[in-house]
């Protein structure tokens, strides 16, 4: 299945664009994660994303599944930069009701970023004060970690 959704986000890239995201995109990078075939997640990574797929087709689920697999893919890749980036891209995102990935980010953006900066990540405070009441558990261990 991954070469075949490989090729499929190759041709997207070849009509729409490399900066364009599709649908195919997250699905590629979820079965990269499940596969361990990190590097073909990382080839898919290569070019950032500018752009998203016209709706219909494309939901704000799938720009998180996106970032939040991007992130994933990174942080076990130790590219700690690039994971907290698209955790950081996740946790930005329009969520009124409470997305399981959003809240799934925003505890790997704070993992990560106490393992590789020693402290919490910046995010605005309308944001940090949301998510963080939706993942009290991973706050106690920040609150331990810096203090």
């Amino acid at each position: 299945a991954i070469p075949a959704l490989s090729n499929v986000v190759g041709i997207f890239r070849a009509l729409h664009g490399p900066f364009v995201l599709s649908t195919a995109h997250p699905d590629l990078l979820q079965l990269c994660l499940t596969a361990k075939q990190y590097a073909t997640a990382a080839s898919a990574l290569a070019e950032p994303i500018l752009d998203v797929q016209e709706a219909p087709k494309m939901t704000l689920l799938d720009v998180r599944r996106y970032f939040y697999y991007s992130g994933r893919v990174w942080a076990t890749l130790k590219e700690f930069d690039r994971a907290i980036e698209a955790y950081t891209s996740v946790a930005m995102l329009p969520d009124a009701q409470g997305s399981a990935v959003t809240d799934a980010a925003y505890r790997q953006l704070l993992l990560v970023s106490l393992i590789h900066h020693g402290r919490r990540p910046a995010l605005p405070d309308v944001v940090e004060r949301v998510l963080q009441s939706r993942a009290e558990a991973y706050e106690r261990i920040a609150h331990s970690f810096v203090c």
